[in-house]
């Protein structure tokens, strides 16, 4: 397989964000702490004061999550070397979508396991551990519950409510017998169906369920999937919570930092609130939100005084959720992490944290951009090719790449340019000459010029229609590439699931990307099969 590189700035499906981060714009520099190197991490890691009491904690969790599980010995060994002062995790994190989701889910797990890897290369009397931190008590059911393959959605249907990690999977079964019979029966399809049996059980809650898949797919990498709603991870985050509870303690530094940002002209990612916590309960997640003197959980009845929810509090953090904007600080008290790899989205809205980090004493973490990829396959590069187009060419709007390819293969200019800067000149003389005469009339001149332009207009129009029909079979081709690539409306990586490319490849896919998405290179990646 051949692998172009592309500039961020190429990329119009990219975010403003994205290609300023990528770029270094340096207008983004005072909301991060660390420059996306190797060598930056001997800053990181001397600032990482993870109290060791915390390496116990952590380790047992994960001892305690993998109970029962047969693991390859590198999983075994990363969570036996958290008790060391010497191990460091690089974390990614993300909602647990319908068997992974879009391929960006799997690219950033990859982009993890990657720079541990060239961590270790650099750093040899360390070790450094790949981490998913699985959003497992997110409640946004509909973000997670479809996956696209080969074009075709499917979609678990469900309604249970609350954490999306604690839904039951007998509803799934649909959705798997769905997925199966795309799959087809080859080898690798075989393969991932076996996955998918073994790990979606019935009796096993969604989270749970998909904590075996992950760890079935990358467990020979050693990565970690860390389930974060243990209550021994939850009691450390205990002050931080009293602290959102009584004083608010994220609203003020976080909107400070907001502000900023959106003055640089870059929009608000989260918004933070004055309590930022959820309270849950079987088949909910619901807000906390304090009313007078007091605290009450949305749309339900149970509400607290300030020392009733502070004992809850203590007796039961996992009842606590953090939203979004508390999330980033519980991942960095719960793990010796050094650098966070996410998307553009993730990375803004880590970059309106650096205030509150202060503010509680947490290491701030390397802020480091996932990967993004491109795969092109051999029919369709063979007719970019043959179409006289270039790979970056395939990320232009359809219509602009359309127009693009009638002007280059029409045998006569189809724009009047040259025709109306020529009228251009002759109708300022003509106004030059009537406002010598009757300067009343010169608005009437304007008049017939615009009417004159606006028919020139429409006639390109046609003649581009014209061309378009002679050229019907060829456009065709291009919005049917564009299509198959996922192109029209976004990223193929924000929508194709990676089984696609799996049938395709089998394990050797997972090593492709493990080798191929080191995330401290800035370019985009174009992937010819």
């Amino acid at each position: 397989m051949k692998i172009e590189k592309l500039n961020f700035s190429n990329i119009p499906q990219l975010s403003p964000f994205d290609k300023a981060f990528q770029s270094g714009d340096p207008v983004l520099r005072p909301f991060f702490e660390h420059e996306c190197n190797l060598e930056q991490f001997v800053e990181v890691i001397a600032k990482k004061n993870f109290p060791k009491e915390n390496r116990v904690i952590l380790g047992n969790a994960l001892k305690k999550q993998y109970e029962g599980i047969v693991s390859d010995t590198a999983v075994t060994d990363n969570i036996s070397s958290l008790f060391s002062i010497d191990t460091f995790t690089i974390t990614t994190a993300h909602q647990p979508s319908l068997f992974t989701g879009p391929l960006y889910f799997i690219y950033k797990i990859c982009s993890v396991i990657n720079l541990c890897i060239q961590l270790k290369e650099k750093y040899s009397d360390k070790h450094f551990v790949p981490v998913y931190y699985m959003g497992s008590e997110d409640h946004d059911f509909e973000e997670i519950n479809h996956l696209y393959i080969f074009g075709k959605r499917i979609e678990w249907s469900d309604k249970q409510g609350g954490a999306v990690g604690h839904y039951q999977t007998d509803s799934l079964n649909k959705a798997i017998e769905e997925l199966s019979g795309i799959l087809g029966s080859s080898p690798e399809a075989l393969h991932l169906k076996t996955l998918l049996s073994e790990s979606f059980k019935p009796g096993l809650n969604y989270g749970t369920c998909m904590f075996h898949f992950i760890h079935k797919l990358f467990e020979r990498f050693g990565l970690l999937v860390l389930l974060p709603d243990a209550p021994e991870l939850k009691r450390l985050m205990i002050p931080v919570f009293q602290d959102d509870l009584l004083h608010s303690g994220s609203l003020t530094h976080v909107n400070n930092t907001v502000s900023k940002l959106e003055t640089l002209g870059f929009a608000n990612q989260a918004f933070v609130r004055p309590i930022n916590l959820f309270y849950l309960l079987p088949g909910k997640r619901e807000r906390i939100e304090k009313q007078g003197d007091i605290y009450k959980v949305l749309n339900t009845e149970i509400q607290f005084q300030e020392t009733e929810i502070l004992s809850e509090l203590e007796n039961h953090p996992e009842r606590f959720s953090p939203n979004v904007i508390l999330r980033p600080l519980y991942q960095e008290i719960i793990l010796p992490n050094l650098a966070y790899i996410g998307g553009g989205g993730e990375l803004a809205y880590w970059m309106e944290r650096k205030l509150q980090f202060e503010n509680y004493g947490i290491p701030y973490p390397m802020l480091i951009r996932r990967n993004s990829m491109q795969w092109i396959d051999k029919n369709a590069a063979a007719k970019l090719e043959k179409l006289e187009f270039k790979a970056v060419d395939i990320f232009k709007e359809t219509e602009a790449l359309l127009k693009e390819f009638v002007a280059k293969n029409s045998g006569t200019d189809l724009s009047f340019n040259e025709e109306r800067i020529a009228f251009e000149g002759i109708f300022n003389q003509i106004s030059d000459k009537v406002k010598l005469i009757d300067a009343s009339l010169e608005g009437n001149v304007a008049a017939q010029q615009a009417q004159l332009f606006n028919s020139l207009e429409k006639l390109e129009t046609r003649l581009l229609r014209s061309e378009k029909q002679k050229a019907e079979t060829e456009l065709n081709q291009i919005r049917k590439i564009q299509e198959k690539l996922c192109l029209p409306n976004g990223l193929q990586e924000r929508k194709e699931n990676f089984m696609g490319l799996y049938l395709k490849y089998g394990e050797g896919l997972l090593d492709f990307l493990v080798e191929k998405l080191n995330p401290l290179e800035k370019e985009f990646l174009l992937v010819f099969e």
